[in-house]
């Protein structure tokens, strides 16, 4: 949201985070943010490979996509996630950034 709202302002935040997501744990788990978010991603991965065809799948993984990167899926839990990113950006001073 920071990034956002503030873009170029402070390029060393992003890699602060990215050491915590890999240092710091989800709570209640002895997994790392990081883990979990790839826990997440595997999930999405292993419900693709159910869902398509094989031939289908391989095509997926030639894509070599980050599935949370697939945006307009229905109840998915990223739509909370950005919503929340959206308005913390918002009320720090971004603007128009996240108009449809």
């Amino acid at each position: 949201a920071d990034g956002t709202a503030h873009p170029g302002r402070n390029p060393g935040r992003f890699r602060e985070l990215l050491g915590r997501l890999t240092s710091e744990t989800y709570p209640g788990t002895t997994e790392t943010y990081a883990q979990r978010l790839e826990a997440a991603k595997n999930e999405v991965r292993d419900a693709f490979r159910r869902e398509l065809g094989d031939e289908q799948y391989a095509e997926f993984e030639d894509w070599k996509m980050d599935p949370t990167e697939i945006q307009d899926i229905p109840d998915s839990p990223w739509n909370d996630i950005e919503e929340r990113v959206a308005e913390r950006a918002k009320a720090m001073g971004a603007e128009n950034q996240f108009q449809d």
